[in-house]
């Protein structure tokens, strides 16, 4: 047997992953997620099962953190790799990056769900190629944790209809300015997944941190997203934050950001 043959046999047989530990985001917004031990109690008696090896290498290497997810099958081997950067490099966020990596690189890796959406802002963002209507002003967030400690258990609420949550990459970055005036970028961004999504905003703070940030092709960005008014048309950017290689969001809204 192949390993994607057992690897799809797995897969239907691993039972629903507990959403265990919950993560506090800006202006009191929750949402739970599955830590990497209640990922590894669901599938790896499975895995095992089915003869298939699970195994998670860290490493480092100039200041950026990466970990290895491989699945193993005799002599084949499935395997991934996610990295970010390391603004500090002391232990605790040295930890706490691996533990951010290993949870997604793991369940990338499998397909399953491993957390909920996040709510998206309630403002509406108007963005898209040459339309040209400014957004409103947003709320101003702080930090929050992505990888805080388990147990807090309290429920949360579904992202409003249609808008999607994703962490992404940048790949390239086009802006201008309106005929009203109003400047605009467009961007194309890349999901772990692989995905490609073009997305624009007419949010100045936005725009600008973009354009400012379009070579740092290591920084992960969390993107709330309004799907597309026609064929065609980017995703609408509803919110924006970029994830330090502590698991904390930050909001390019916050005076003390540099962008």
């Amino acid at each position: 047997m192949t390993l994607p043959q057992a690897l799809a046999k797995a897969q239907l047989e691993f039972p629903p992953i507990r959403f265990d530990s919950e993560a506090q985001l800006g202006g009191g917004r929750r949402y739970r997620y599955a830590s990497i031990a209640a990922i590894l109690d669901a599938v790896r008696p499975t895995l095992n099962k089915h003869g298939i090896l699970l195994s998670q290498e860290p490493s480092q290497t100039d200041g950026v953190v990466s970990v290895t997810t491989k699945l193993m099958l005799g002599d084949q081997t499935l395997s991934s790799t996610l990295s970010a950067p390391m603004s500090r490099g002391g232990f605790h966020e040295l930890g706490s990056a691996i533990t951010y990596l290993r949870r997604y690189g793991l369940s990338s890796m499998l397909g399953v769900a491993a957390e909920e959406d996040e709510d998206g802002h309630a403002a509406q963002a108007t963005a898209g190629a040459g339309k040209g209507t400014a957004a409103p002003k947003r709320p101003r967030h702080g930090t929050a944790k992505v990888e805080p400690e388990a147990g807090e258990g309290a429920p949360s609420s579904a992202p409003p209809a249609g808008e999607r949550v994703v962490d992404v990459l940048i790949k390239r970055v086009n802006s201008g300015v309106s005929k009203r005036g109003t400047q605009w970028a467009i961007g194309v961004f890349q999901t772990q997944d692989g995905e490609e999504l073009r997305c624009g905003t007419f949010s100045k703070t936005w725009v600008d941190c973009l354009i400012n940030e379009q070579r740092n092709t290591d920084r992960v960005w969390q993107l709330t997203l309004s799907p597309p008014k026609k064929d065609g048309d980017a995703w609408e950017i509803q919110a924006l934050k970029w994830i330090t290689a502590g698991g904390e969001l930050v909001d390019p809204d916050m005076a003390d950001i540099p962008f």
